[in-house]
């Protein structure tokens, strides 16, 4: 006789099926900002060497201290970069949490349904 009667087992598969749809919208909603995120970064990072050329040709025909300035402003701008690469990695490593989770979840519905 098993754990659960046909009953029990149908309500458990209702929630399972449920908790599947829900881990993919979790994991497809993740995954679209990650894209999203990583779109914008590529298509910017660009930005950032161009700034560095633009600054040197500048360093001749400004002053010492307007190109301390603007140094300055360069430095603080490349860490918007890093911040920016790290929200990328940390979408990364939260999709591939949550595909852990999701498949986790199903294996223990699962179990419980045989």
């Amino acid at each position: 006789m098993g754990l659960f009667n046909k009953k029990e087992k149908k309500i458990i598969a209702e929630i399972s099926k449920k908790n599947k749809i829900y881990h993919q919208d979790i994991e497809k909603e993740i995954t679209d900002l990650r894209d999203d995120l990583e779109h914008d970064f590529e298509e910017n990072k660009i930005i950032l060497e161009e700034f560095s050329i633009f600054i040197e040709e500048l360093k001749s025909k400004i002053s010492k201290e307007e190109f301390e300035k603007l140094n300055t402003y360069f430095q603080q701008v490349s860490k918007m970069k890093n911040c920016a690469k790290k929200g990328i990695e940390s979408l990364n490593n939260l999709a591939k949490e949550q595909r852990k989770l999701s498949k986790d979840s199903l294996r223990e519905y699962e179990e419980y349904l045989n």
